[in-house]
């Protein structure tokens, strides 16, 4: 296990470690282990840490010489920005559990949860400034703003949200140059687009650009309002639009599996396993609360360059920040 940056690794007292022993959570934030398991660590007398300090970076690895393999993790933190919960977390589900990209903005621990700050993407649908984002990115906020490609930062008012598809619709006062055509139907394989602002205290502003495939026609149980697709996102991307490689919008970026839970329950550490909510059902929600929107064009379309797909994308998008 090794770290860098300004980022500590904090062994737990053995007080908290009997806590873990019992199968019960001393709720101290961000834990690291060898083995993937707490619990197992605890009741095996191996050393379990909290992340204190700073920003930095850990790297874990093991190998198991009875299986002849070996796992690798690395992940990158602020331990100061994370604010504990005084409660103890739910058990673990017991199939796989959808991570949201919601990322709460760094605040002391005092701060009340009424002052709390959540960031994701979204994206213009029609001229009159309808703008399509998540549902759980705007939860109990009371004041949403959206940064726009152009720069402007522009107060957003909630007009519906759909918490079962987990859709919502706002509006900004701007008539965008660019607005998303909506694709319905992608075939498995198709290659797709996705764009976001994740993490965007500490990677670029501008917006992020990745590259994937559709690996799944349904999510997560066989829900078919989503599809699966491995173009990597982050904390941040949620709410944004996923596109076919000639521009259009097949999707919106809305969860991805957590990887830590299916490493602790499974011994594996799943990549790029991610969902978002198909085009269909966001037209279907854009017709009930009237909003027009561009459908694609069925034919005739010309495959695009992915830097043409990225300039695409950016021209529709938005950073939406609301507390």
């Amino acid at each position: 296990m090794a770290s860098w940056g300004d980022i500590e690794l904090q062994p737990l007292t053995q007080n908290d470690m009997t806590v873990l022993a019992q199968d019960k959570s001393p709720n101290l934030g961000f834990l690291v282990d060898y083995l993937m398991n707490f619990h197992e660590s605890a009741r095996a007398g191996l050393p379990v840490y909290r992340l204190s300090g700073g920003k930095g970076f850990v790297w874990i690895a093991r190998f198991e010489e009875d299986r002849k393999e070996g796992v690798l993790r690395f992940l990158a933190a602020d331990p100061s920005q994370m604010k504990l919960s005084a409660e103890e977390p739910p058990e673990a589900p017991s199939r796989p559990a959808q991570e949201h990209h919601q990322a709460p903005a760094p605040q002391p621990p005092e701060q009340k949860a009424s002052e709390q700050v959540s960031m994701g993407t979204g994206f213009f649908v029609a001229r009159d400034g309808s703008f399509v984002t998540n549902a759980h990115v705007i939860e109990d906020c009371t004041m949403v703003r959206v940064k726009t490609d152009d720069a402007s930062i522009l107060d957003a008012k909630i007009i519906a949200r759909d918490a079962t598809n987990d859709l919502a619709i706002l509006h900004l006062d701007k008539s965008p140059k660019k607005i998303a055509a909506l694709r319905v139907g992608i075939r498995l394989g198709e290659g797709v687009a996705a764009f976001g602002f994740p993490h965007a205290d500490i990677l670029s502003s501008s917006g992020n650009f990745t590259l994937g495939n559709i690996t799944a026609l349904s999510g997560i149980g066989d829900d078919s309002r989503s599809f699966q697709f491995s173009a990597p996102v982050q904390a941040g991307n949620s709410g944004g639009p996923l596109l076919d490689m000639f521009g259009n919008v097949v999707g919106v970026v809305s969860a991805k599996l957590n990887a830590l839970k299916m490493a602790v329950e499974g011994g594996d550490l799943p990549q790029n396993v991610n969902f978002a909510v198909k085009s269909a059902i966001l037209a279907s929600f854009l017709d009930a609360n009237r909003v027009t929107f561009d459908v694609a064009a069925s034919s005739g379309q010309k495959l695009l360059e992915a830097a043409d797909v990225a300039d695409q994308a950016r021209a529709i998008s938005g950073f939406v920040v609301c507390k």
